[in-house]
C-alpha cells in the first residue's frame, strides 16, 4: 500500500463516507477531492509514467492483458490513445463514477480493510490513480471508455481555489467488449518546438511508451512495440520460492540474478528497486537479485522508495529464512530452498539448544514463547538471552503447529524492560460473571502515530461482590498491561472491561511505543467503554439472573440512574368502550423492569413491572411496613392489596414513578385519586371545614393530594371550586429554566394549557414545560383539556437510549393482556399475553433465528427472546426446556394481574377468556387453577364492582377536625 504523504494523510483524515449505495457515490466528499489534488502536485519520474498504473489495472483484471499506444494530431489537438485487452473481464458492472477519486485509496494491503476488495475495485483504484497523474500534465481532456459507459475529465473555464480544475462528465464514446481505453488530448505543439525536439533527437510517445512498459515488464522481449500490441501479462522469469505459510502468505520471490535489483513487482509491474531497504535492515541485496512481490510492503507517496515498516521487516525475515534453508543444486538456479519439516530441538539466542519436549510442557504450563530472529538476536539483552528462542519464521510456523498452545511474542515487543510473565487475570475470574463479548463495531481498528493499525477486542466482566463497586479499564497488548483506567467518570461502575491489542503482524507494535501513545490509549478506552454502554442490555441480562441481583454493583449502579425519563414512562391516549379518549401510563421495555422492589402479602416478590402495572390500572401502590399491620385499613379491593417494598425498591419507585403514587398506611386507597370517571369520585369531594383544614396544614403544596383530588373531581362534576383554583397545588417543571420545579395554580396550568407527564419523568431533555401528575389526576386532566405531553417527550427519550423498543401508537395494535420480563443466561426479552394466536420469535446474533409456536392453550402467549451467548451454544432441547418453563410462568404472570384490572375493562375480558382456556380439561397449566379460599373469580368481580360503586368511608371514625376523610397521612 501507498504511504500518504503527510498533506495527503491530512485531508484523508477528514473524509467522511456518506450512507447509501456502494461504489463511487459514497466518495464524494470535499476531503477525497483535496487528497486527490494533493496526490496530483507530488513529482513523478517521467511525462509517461502515468501509463504504469493502467498496465497494472489491465494485468490486474485479465492474466493475458495486452496494450498498445496510438499517437495523432486532429487539427490542433495531438491525441494519444492507449488501448487495452483484457480478455476474460467483463466491464458491465463497473462503475466509472468517480474514478478519479479512487486515487485516494491508494494501492491494496493484504491488512487493508477499509479500501474495497476484488477485480473491480482494483481496476478502479489503479485506471484513477493513472488518470490523476495524468491530469498533473494539464492536458486538455481526457477520457476513459469501456463496452458499457465511458467518462471524460475536461478542463473547467473557471473555478475556486481548493477545487479540481477539472470537471467530470459522461460522455457516448465505446470501445470493444472485454477491453478499455484511455485517451488524452493535448494543444498541439507549434512549429518551433517540433524542430526543437527533432533536433534533439527526441522519440515519440509510442516509441517513448515501448521502451517505458518494456523496462517495467520482467521478462518482456526488446522486439515489441507498444504502436503494435505488447503482452503485458506475461510469466515472470526466474525459480520462484513462495515466502510464508498458507494461512500467512507473505509473498513470492523470483531468483533472477540478470534483472538485478531485487525489484518490487505489483501487477506484474516493476515499480522500485528494494537494494535501498533490505541494505538499512542489514541484507545483502545480490544475494537475492530479481523480483518480490509482496502486498505486505507499502510505497512512500511518490512510488521512490518503500517504508520500513513491520512488513517490510517480516520481509526480510523471511528471504533470510530462504536463505538459511538453501542448498546447492545443479539446476539452473544453483541452489533449491527446502524449508523445515521437523523441530527436535529449539535453539536460544544465549546459543544453548532447548529439546522441544521441554518448550512444550513450558507452554502448556502458559509461558509464552519469546523470540527472536536469528538476524536480531544481538539485540536481545544478555540478561533474557537464555529465555528468549531465535527462531526463523517457518521454524516459529513449524512450532507453531507442533505445539497448538504456543503464543508466540517478539522479544522486542516487550521492550526494554521486558515483563516475561502476563498480567494475572485469575482474581478477576473469580470475582466476575462470566465474560461477555463486547462488539466494538467500527472502532475495532485504530492506528497509530506511526501508522501502524491496531485492532481492539472487548470483554467485559461483571463484578459479582457487592463491595467490587468500582469500574476500571485494563489494556493489554501480549496478555501484558499498557494502561488501566479507574476514574470513575471513565468507567463503568461494576465492571471490568479488558481490551487486547493486536497489531497486524506479532512484530509490528511494541509496549514501548503503544505506552507513548497517550492520546491513542485514551481514546481507545474511551471507544471501550462506549461499546459497553451500547450493549449495556446484555451485560445486565446474566446479572439480573443472578440469585441475588440487588448484590450486584452493576444492577445496583444501573438501578440507582434508572428514571422515569430513561424508561420514557408517560401518558398515551387510549380509547374507552364508549368512545371517549382516557390518558394511559406507558414505558418503554427494559431488563430492568425485572428488579424485585419489594414482595405483596402472600410473600410473592412484585416487581418494577408489577409496579408500574398497578399505577396505569389504580392509581398507585398501597405500602405498608411488615412489622406494623393496619388490617382495618385495607380495602376490600384485592387490587389495592398492600405490598412491602424494600429499601432500595422503594427508592427505585421513586425515581421512576414519583413519591405521590406511594400511599403509605394508615390509609385508604378510596381516599385518592384513582384512574377513574369524576362520577364514581364523588366522594373526594371536601366540605368547607376539610378546605379550610387542608389549606392551614404546614405540609408543602405538593403533598396536599387531598386538595388536587377535591379540585379536580368538583371541576369535572361542575361544583364551586373558587377556595382552591388559584392555590399553587400543582408541579410544573421546566428544563429551560435554571430551577426547573415550580409550584402552579390549576388556573395557571390551564392558562398556559401545559402537557400531562408522570412524576418521575422529569428531566432537562424535555422539549417545553410540562405538569406532572399522577394516573388519577392525568385522567380527569386530559378531560378537561390538557394534552399529553408525553407522545412528544417519550419519542425524543427513546432516541437518546439505546433501548430497541417499538413506540405503540394510538390507534396501534392493542396492548398485551400480561407481559413477563425474561432475562436470564439463555435469553433476553418479554413474552407477551395477547388476546389471540401468537408465536414467540427468537433472534440471536442480531438474525432472526426462528418463531416458536407453542400449543394450545399456550398459544395467546407471543413475545420475542433474545439468546446470549450461552443461549446460542445451548442445544435445542435446553432450549425449549427454557421457554416451556417460562411460558409457565407467564400462565402465573397473567392470573395475578388478572387481579388487577377492573371488571369489565378489556385487559379484564380478555384475561378471563385465556384463563378458561388454560383451566379447560386436559391442559397442560389446569394445575395453576387452584385458588385460594374465597376468592372465586365471580365473588371477586362482584366485590371490585361493589367498591367501585359505593362510599367506603362511611363507616370510618371522624377524623380530627370532624370531618370524615382518611387522606391524610396520620
Amino acid at each position: 500500500m501507498s504511504e500518504p504523504h503527510p498533506s495527503v494523510a491530512a485531508a484523508l483524515a477528514r473524509i467522511r463516507r456518506a450512507e447509501g449505495e456502494a461504489g463511487a457515490l459514497r466518495a464524494f466528499t470535499v476531503a477525497r477531492t483535496e487528497a486527490v489534488l494533493r496526490l496530483r502536485e507530488l513529482p513523478r519520474p517521467g511525462a509517461w509514467h502515468f501509463t504504469l498504473p493502467l498496465v497494472r489495472a489491465a494485468n490486474a483484471v485479465a492474466p493475458g492483458a495486452r496494450g498498445c499506444a496510438r499517437e495523432r494530431e486532429d487539427g490542433e489537438l495531438r491525441t494519444l490513445t492507449l488501448t487495452f485487452s483484457t480478455a476474460g473481464f467483463d466491464f458491465a458492472p463497473v462503475d466509472l463514477r468517480g474514478l478519479v477519486l479512487a486515487a485516494a485509496e491508494g494501492d491494496s494491503d493484504m491488512s487493508e480493510e477499509s479500501c474495497p476488495k476484488g477485480p473491480a475495485a482494483s481496476w478502479r483504484r489503479l485506471v484513477g490513480a493513472g488518470v490523476n497523474e495524468a491530469l498533473a500534465g494539464a492536458p486538455v481532456a481526457v477520457e476513459v471508455r469501456t463496452a458499457a459507459g465511458a467518462v471524460r475529465y475536461v478542463r473547467k473555464d473557471s473555478h475556486a481555489a481548493g477545487q479540481d480544475p477539472y470537471a467530470e462528465l459522461p460522455a457516448a464514446g465505446r470501445c470493444l467488449p472485454q477491453a478499455f481505453e484511455v485517451e488524452l488530448q493535448w494543444p498541439r505543439p507549434g512549429f518551433g518546438r517540433r524542430l526543437t525536439s527533432w533536433l534533439a533527437r527526441q522519440a515519440g510517445a509510442e516509441a517513448a511508451l515501448t521502451e517505458l512498459w518494456l523496462a517495467a515488464l520482467p521478462g518482456a522481449e526488446p522486439s515489441e512495440k507498444a504502436s503494435s500490441w505488447i503482452k503485458l501479462g506475461r510469466p515472470l522469469p526466474g525459480m520462484k520460492v513462495s515466502l510464508g505459510t498458507a494461512e500467512a502468505p507473505v509473498g513470492t520471490w523470483g531468483w533472477a540474478p540478470e534483472q538485478g535489483g531485487p525489484w518490487l513487482v505489483r501487477e506484474g509491474v516493476r515499480l522500485v528497486s528494494l537494494a535501498p531497504a533490505l541494505t538499512r535492515l542489514g541484507l545483502t541485496p545480490a544475494e537475492f537479485a530479481g523480483w518480490i512481490e509482496c502486498p505486505r510492503v507499502r510505497l512512500t507517496a511518490d512510488e521512490a522508495s518503500v517504508a520500513l515498516d513491520a512488513g517490510c521487516e517480516l520481509l526480510a525475515a523471511w528471504l533470510l529464512d530462504a536463505r538459511a534453508h538453501s542448498f546447492p543444486d545443479p539446476s539452473a538456479a544453483g541452489f533449491a530452498v527446502q524449508w523445515p519439516t521437523e523441530l527436535r530441538h529449539v535453539p536460544t539466542v544465549s546459543g544453548r539448544p532447548a529439546p522441544i519436549e521441554q518448550v512444550a510442557q513450558r507452554c502448556r504450563q502458559g509461558r509464552d514463547l519469546v523470540y527472536a530472529w536469528p538476524h536480531q538476536a544481538q539485540s536481545v539483552a544478555p540478561a533474557i538471552q537464555a529465555r528468549v528462542y531465535a527462531l526463523w519464521p517457518s521454524e516459529l510456523a513449524l512450532l507453531q503447529k507442533a505445539i497448538p498452545e504456543a503464543r508466540p511474542v517478539p522479544a522486542r515487543a516487550l521492550g526494554e524492560s521486558p515483563q516475561f510473565e502476563r498480567s494475572d487475570l485469575s482474581n478477576l475470574f473469580k470475582s466476575a460473571l462470566p465474560p461477555e463479548q463486547v462488539p466494538m463495531g467500527a472502532e475495532a481498528s485504530a492506528s497509530t502515530s506511526a501508522g501502524a493499525r491496531v485492532q481492539v477486542t472487548l470483554e467485559a466482566f461483571v463484578h459479582r461482590f457487592a463491595s467490587a463497586e468500582e469500574g476500571a479499564i485494563a489494556l493489554l497488548f501480549h496478555e501484558r498491561r499498557v494502561a488501566h483506567v479507574r476514574e470513575s467518570g471513565r468507567t463503568i461502575a461494576g465492571v471490568t472491561l479488558v481490551a487486547k491489542l493486536v497489531g497486524e503482524t506479532p512484530e509490528a507494535l511494541t509496549i514501548d511505543g503503544l505506552r507513548a501513545e497517550k492520546g491513542l490509549l485514551n481514546a481507545i478506552a474511551e471507544s471501550c467503554r462506549a461499546a459497553a454502554l451500547r450493549v449495556i442490555d446484555r451485560l445486565l441480562a446474566p446479572a439480573l439472573a443472578h440469585e441475588s441481583p440487588w448484590e450486584l454493583p452493576l444492577v445496583r449502579a444501573q438501578a440507582g440512574a434508572l428514571t422515569g425519563a430513561a424508561l420514557a414512562v408517560r401518558y398515551r391516549p387510549r380509547r374507552e368502550p364508549g368512545g371517549e379518549e382516557a390518558a394511559e401510563l406507558a414505558w418503554d421495555e427494559s431488563p430492568l423492569l425485572a428488579l424485585t422492589v419489594g414482595h405483596d402479602m402472600a410473600g410473592q416478590p412484585v416487581t418494577l413491572q408489577h409496579a408500574l402495572v398497578r399505577c396505569r390500572e389504580v392509581g398507585g401502590i398501597v405500602v405498608e411496613d411488615p412489622k406494623q399491620r393496619w388490617t382495618t385499613f385495607r380495602s376490600p379491593d384485592p387490587r389495592h392489596e398492600p405490598w412491602a417494598l424494600s429499601r432500595e425498591g422503594r427508592a427505585l419507585c421513586q425515581r421512576v414513578l414519583g413519591d405521590a403514587v406511594l400511599w403509605d398506611m394508615p390509609t385508604t386507597p378510596e381516599g385518592h385519586l384513582l384512574p377513574a370517571p369524576a362520577e364514581e369520585q364523588r366522594r373526594l369531594v371536601l366540605g368547607p371545614g376539610a378546605i379550610a383544614q387542608a389549606q392551614a396544614s404546614a405540609r408543602p403544596p405538593w403533598e396536599r393530594a387531598e386538595l388536587r383530588a377535591h379540585l379536580l373531581v368538583a371541576e369535572a362534576l361542575g361544583l364551586a371550586v373558587a377556595e382552591v383554583v388559584d392555590a399553587p397545588l400543582w408541579v410544573r417543571y421546566d428544563p429551560r429554566t435554571l430551577e426547573p420545579v415550580r409550584m402552579v395554580s390549576r388556573s395557571d396550568a390551564r392558562t398556559e394549557c401545559l402537557g400531562l407527564l408522570p412524576p418521575g419523568s422529569g428531566s432537562r431533555a424535555l422539549s417545553g414545560p410540562a405538569l406532572l401528575v399522577t394516573s388519577g389526576e392525568a385522567r380527569l386532566l386530559h378531560a378537561a383539556g390538557h394534552p399529553l405531553a408525553a407522545a412528544a417527550t417519550g419519542a425524543t427519550t427513546m432516541t437518546t437510549r439505546p433501548s430497541r423498543a417499538p413506540l405503540r401508537r394510538a390507534g396501534g395494535a392493542a396492548p398485551p393482556l400480561a407481559v413477563l420480563p425474561v432475562a436470564d443466561a439463555l435469553c433476553l426479552g418479554a413474552l407477551r399475553v395477547e388476546a389471540g394466536p401468537a408465536k414467540i420469535a427468537v433472534w440471536g446474533g442480531g438474525l432472526h433465528i426462528n418463531d416458536v409456536e407453542l400449543p394450545p392453550p399456550l398459544d395467546w402467549i407471543g413475545g420475542r427472546l433474545t439468546l446470549t451467548r450461552e443461549g446460542t451454544r445451548a442445544g435445542s432441547e435446553r432450549l425449549a426446556a427454557q421457554v416451556k418453563g417460562l411460558a409457565r410462568e407467564v400462565v402465573r404472570t397473567a392470573l395475578r394481574e388478572r387481579l388487577l384490572h377492573a371488571p369489565g375493562s378489556p385487559q379484564r375480558t380478555g384475561l378471563d377468556a385465556f384463563r378458561e382456556r388454560c383451566a379447560a380439561p386436559g391442559s397442560s397449566v389446569s394445575e395453576f387453577m387452584r385458588e385460594k379460599p374465597c376468592l372465586d373469580g365471580h365473588a371477586l368481580a362482584d366485590m371490585c364492582a361493589q367498591s367501585l360503586k359505593q362510599h367506603p368511608l362511611r363507616r370510618l371514625a371522624r377524623g380530627r377536625g370532624g370531618s370524615k376523610t382518611c387522606c391524610g397521612r396520620r
